[in-house]
């Protein structure tokens, strides 16, 4: 629940009727942390497993020489949390109707407002590293095969819901801030022209203008090309949840510039750590991806002896 009070409430009436802990959403610190972190984890397993920092779309669109990749336990590994949040909240969602002034309209809001902050950009993200493997994966008869089916389907049912959504609420927003949205885009370019300027991207480009050979690069190039792309996604991540916060204000009467207010405010970080502390909020520890931090390092050491 949002810690305001009542003289001081905008938009969506139901973000300050919930119970505290259940709409806790991340500060923008903690948000990037997490992304950024699970970004490395991939881009270090892969590293590991098949000698590249880049993930799998980047690798199906970037490199001619591309590891054939196959959807692995890290896969499952960093999706099984959003699935299961997503089911903790689809048990939740009845008690919405219960609530003074709850409409139809504003708990299908809320319903979004738990998916775009915790389910919507960590569930794409999957989604991006998953896909191109169904095209170029390599036969295998390792157990890891198995995981393709539970993968494919958690993942293709969280992109349905979310795209749902992402027509209401984010599409709309990201017309409405353009401007936040034109920042990003010139950011992508500035970034992109650093890419173009190693020596062997340049040379790639007259032939290959969305392709380049990793062939004659070196390790630190091609970190440097995958740290690019972090920062890249996460910045691209950031924007669905925060563009899905803001309709929650202007969709129901708060003005422009206001809901930018708004909305930061709610990711006040002393009011996330103290919402933390209540019951409502222990699914979020349980089920949030912040459990993938702990999780995945100890599998990864102990990969080999599997």
């Amino acid at each position: 629940m949002l810690n305001t009070n009542a003289t001081t409430q905008y938009g969506n009436s139901l973000l300050y009727m919930l119970p505290p802990g259940e709409l806790s959403i991340q500060p923008y610190w903690i948000f990037g942390i997490q992304m950024l972190i699970i970004q490395i984890i991939q881009r270090t397993w892969n590293y590991c497993k098949h000698k590249t920092f880049f993930t799998g779309l980047e690798e199906y669109f970037l490199d001619d020489n591309r590891h054939r990749m196959d959807i692995d336990i890290l896969d499952f590994l960093l999706l099984l949390p959003q699935f299961a949040h997503f089911i903790w909240y689809c048990f939740q969602q009845p008690k919405c109707m219960s609530y003074p002034s709850a409409t139809i309209w504003k708990c299908y809001n809320i319903f979004g407002y738990k998916m775009a902050n915790f389910i919507i950009p960590q569930c794409w993200n999957s989604f991006t590293n998953v896909i191109p493997k169904l095209f170029d994966s390599p036969s295998t008869s390792s157990w890891e095969k198995y995981l393709k089916g539970p993968v494919i389907t958690m993942n293709s049912i969280l992109v349905v819901v979310s795209l749902a959504y992402i027509f209401t609420n984010i599409i709309p927003m990201c017309g409405a801030y353009v401007w936040i949205f034109i920042i990003y885009l010139i950011f992508v370019g500035v970034l992109g022209g650093i890419i173009l300027s190693f020596p062997e991207s340049r040379r790639e480009e007259m032939t290959h203008p969305l392709r380049y050979h990793q062939d004659h690069q070196s390790k630190t190039e091609r970190f440097l090309h995958g740290f690019i792309y972090t920062i890249i996604f996460v910045l691209g991540f950031y924007i669905a949840p925060t563009m899905y916060n803001y309709s929650q204000y202007l969709y129901f009467g708060d003005t422009y510039l206001h809901s930018i207010v708004a909305e930061y405010r709610s990711r006040n970080t002393e009011l996330y750590l103290e919402d933390l502390k209540v019951t409502e909020a222990i699914g979020h520890l349980t089920l949030s991806p912040l459990i993938d931090l702990i999780l995945i390092p100890i599998f990864a050491c102990l990969r080999g002896k599997i």
